[in-house]
């Protein structure tokens, strides 16, 4: 693993509008790429006979010129806010997997970092490959949607390198394998003779996936919190102001939804506890409740959520989250005395999971804060 601050090679952004990215949201985001780069590797060949008359042999070749190519050729991707991230599997041999993600600034004014990994594994009539690499790049101005090489600043990486053939007939066996060393800095040469990469990226464009907010229910005086509904008891006569609790709903939900809703249920909450003002109360998982198992006795009590008298607050607002990745589906349930919303994200995939949770969070921040005695969530939060 080694980085490269010297030009390696000449990277061109073509955008779909000239001056910016983002102008266009009726087309999609897409990559195209053409980036040749060169390596030092080790070359090893080693021939094994099957006929013992003949001798089996072994050479090494240090320090050989080589290159990795990242070839993709108008490959849609996923993308939201300020991330994307896409997959390419070749038509034909070696039919190799191709992953892409990325982040670019905020502003668009950089390649924060793009990232592809290679995954090729073939065999087929006595013939055997295998390539595995990620190419790594980071830091690349852009100026009006031109990406700018710098010196300085761009840093270039390749990570598990493997590219090994294996080729068996009846009389012998051969394997040729390429041991990665280092970026071959030698070969470098500045632009436009060196290699080029090729990016079309619209990160601002329409989304694969699709956001409805449906109002469940307008104000309600007599609402009360789900766990203080079905264990009345154990809380406090009033709410308390500004305070806010999360639910994870597994009702219905394989081991795999489970997990994810698991994974953005605590990252709901733990995202919010440093919010001057807002109490942030953990009560668990939703199911347990609705079956009435004692608060003492299911673990949800913690000393944080109890008041001088023993028992619990009772939460201003209530979120509700889950995740059914068999229906593609991510849904949050905001309640409150004021109202109560449901947010559902559709067409969830690997690809666009953690951008459709971004965006899902703005909408949620929103009505948390028309829920609250006053606004405390930053909305860019």
């Amino acid at each position: 693993m080694k980085y490269l601050c010297t030009p390696l090679f000449f990277l061109y952004l073509m955008a779909l509008n000239p001056l910016c990215w983002a102008q266009n949201k009726k087309n999609s985001s897409e990559i195209y790429t053409r980036i040749t780069i060169p390596i030092f590797v080790d070359f090893v060949e080693k021939t094994d006979w099957t006929n013992p008359k003949y001798e089996d042999t072994e050479k090494t070749w240090a320090d050989n010129s080589f290159e990795v190519y990242v070839d993709l050729k108008y490959v849609p991707l996923d993308a939201g806010h300020n991330r994307f991230a896409g997959k390419y599997i070749e038509d034909l041999m070696p039919f190799a997997t191709y992953s892409i993600s990325g982040i670019v600034s905020e502003d668009r004014k950089m390649l924060k970092q793009l990232v592809v990994k290679k995954n090729a594994e073939y065999s087929k009539g006595g013939y055997e490959l295998t390539e595995k690499w990620t190419v790594a790049i980071f830091d690349m101005p852009l100026i009006n949607g031109i990406g700018q090489l710098s010196k300085e600043k761009t840093k270039v990486r390749i990570d598990g390198y493997e590219n090994r053939t294996v080729s068996r007939s009846d009389s012998r066996i051969e394997y040729k394998d390429y041991i990665f060393k280092s970026i071959n800095n030698d070969k470098i040469q500045p632009p436009p003779y060196g290699g080029n990469f090729n990016i079309r990226l619209n990160i601002d464009g329409p989304p694969s996936y699709t956001i409805r907010v449906e109002d469940v229910r307008g104000p309600d005086p007599s609402w009360e919190p789900p766990a203080a509904l079905v264990n009345p008891g154990n809380f406090t006569h009033d709410i308390e102001p500004n305070s806010i609790s999360f639910y994870a709903n597994y009702d219905g939900l394989d081991e795999e939804s489970k997990m994810w809703t698991k994974y953005y249920y605590w990252n709901s909450m733990f995202r919010l506890f440093d919010v001057a003002g807002l109490k942030v109360l953990e009560r668990g998982e939703l199911k347990k409740i609705l079956r009435e198992i004692d608060l003492s006795q299911s673990g949800l009590v913690c000393e944080e959520t109890k008041v001088n008298s023993g028992r619990l607050m009772k939460e201003q607002v209530a979120v509700i989250t889950k995740m059914d990745l068999q229906q593609h589906t991510f849904e949050c349930d905001i309640q409150s005395r004021k109202g109560e919303k449901k947010i559902i994200v559709m067409n969830i995939t690997l690809q666009n999971r953690d951008f459709a949770y971004s965006e899902l969070n703005k909408k949620v921040n929103q009505i948390i804060n028309s829920c609250t005695s006053k606004p405390l969530i930053p909305l860019n939060l």
